[in-house]
């Protein structure tokens, strides 16, 4: 980590990247900045999800295939965003078990009437933005016939 950063961690800061994608997941990037540069969290919200969409082919694959299966506009955005949020989330676990789950999240933001994608499956206005764990959701209660939104998977 550069001295500037470890300056900031060392002074409480908790380092976020505000830069959720496709790109930076498979390419590794993501895993890079928590290990080299002290990242504990990353964000995403439409406008981020938007350019990522916009800038990147790592998406094309399964836009084809919910396509395919009938699969409606907003869904799709859900879903991608989904799997981003879980392959995040699967970078950040390490962190989030390393620091009892204080750190280590995935949040996303969503504007007014949108599906959310964070604890709970939660949508629109306010409830839209939620931090989502890196573990099982918060709202789960144990329930392990959900998932990290908190839809049954049974």
């Amino acid at each position: 980590m550069n001295s500037r950063l470890q300056a900031l961690a060392d002074a409480g800061v908790s380092i976020w990247l505000d830069d959720l994608s496709r790109e930076r997941l498979a390419s590794g990037n993501l895993a890079q900045l928590v290990a080299d540069s002290g990242v504990v969290g990353v964000t995403t919200n439409p406008t981020i999800f938007a350019g990522a969409l916009a800038n990147g082919e790592r998406y094309a694959e399964q836009i084809k295939s919910l396509k395919a299966s009938g699969t409606s506009v907003d869904d799709v955005v859900f879903e991608l965003t989904t799997t981003d949020v879980q392959q995040g989330r699967a970078i950040l676990r390490p962190v989030y078990d390393a620091t009892n789950g204080a750190h280590g999240r995935v949040s996303t933001g969503g504007g007014p009437g949108e599906r959310g994608v964070g604890a709970g499956g939660g949508g629109g206005g306010g409830a839209g933005r939620a931090a989502v764990h890196a573990g099982r959701c918060p709202d789960c209660d144990g329930d392990d016939d959900r998932d990290w939104s908190g839809r049954r998977t049974d």
